[in-house]
């Protein structure tokens, strides 16, 4: 069977964690939907299992046969079953599954990044006397993580969708430093509106300073009005991105994913 990639409809992804070799994979979950009823499907085993010549064949079966058996325990393969709760069992099919979908989309605590910058303020800004160096450090590395966890948050909701469930952290936590500045550090990053350039230029920025800050222990003491400024720097990009169109933060994500080193 032969699919034409335009036809082709990005659902989301579904995460199941079935000891050491799986639990490290999420399945990419594609729609498309024939003109005809008349269909078959012929898929080889050897794309799946020794290269035996072997091949298996079958036919379409209704979402609702699916979900009857999902729900009935006669349909037990994890992958399979997580795909017809989480993406293909809806409407009316989704009762069949209400208790396990609530459950397993309750969302979940996320770091916020104006809340992060809040709390870089309150390490840097005088209190009584001078703000100490730890103070001032730990500032310009929270600052970074900031805009770190903004990208993060960004790259999990246009993957997985704002679900927040265990595919969403999962993706949430795949985001590498070092690939992230990369991306960033790309000469084609100028083509992308001004919003997002701008994100990428303070990232690669805070991330320096945030190493600095947190390693270079020979540097001049700092002071609290230039860590106000990288403070005010992050606030800034987080708002610039956050209004940017969603098709660049996506193109953003893609960059970033194509950069990341295999595992």
């Amino acid at each position: 069977m032969q699919v034409e990639r335009s036809s082709l409809r990005l659902v989301g992804a579904t995460y199941f964690g079935n000891g050491d070799r799986t639990s490290k994979h999420v399945g990419i979950v594609y729609e498309w939907q024939s003109e005809t009823n008349d269909v078959a499907t012929v898929l080889s085993r050897s794309e799946f299992f020794e290269r035996s010549g072997t091949s298996l064949s079958g036919s379409f079966a209704p979402v609702s046969e699916l979900a009857e058996d999902v729900a009935n325990g006669k349909l037990k393969e994890p992958w399979s079953v997580e795909i017809v709760r989480n993406h293909l069992a809806r409407g009316d099919l989704a009762d069949l599954f209400s208790d396990n979908r609530a459950r397993s989309r309750t969302p979940r605590p996320a770091m916020k990044p104006l809340e992060l910058i809040d709390a870089a303020r309150v390490l840097a800004e005088s209190g009584p006397g001078r703000p100490t160096q730890a103070r001032l450090r730990r500032a310009v590395s929270t600052a970074y993580y900031a805009v770190f966890h903004c990208l993060a948050a960004t790259a999990a909701d246009l993957f997985i969708g704002p679900t927040r469930d265990l595919a969403w952290h999962r993706t949430y936590r795949a985001l590498e430093h070092g690939g992230a500045r990369r991306a960033c550090q790309e000469r084609t990053m100028r083509e992308f509106p001004p919003e997002v350039h701008g994100f990428a230029e303070a990232f690669v920025t805070l991330q320096k300073a945030r190493q600095q800050a947190d390693y270079a222990l020979d540097m001049d003491d700092y002071q609290e009005s230039d860590v106000l400024g990288y403070i005010a720097s992050a606030e800034l990009a987080i708002g610039q991105f956050e209004k940017a169109d969603i098709e660049a933060r996506h193109r953003v994500r893609q960059r970033e994913a194509r950069l990341r080193p295999l595992r």
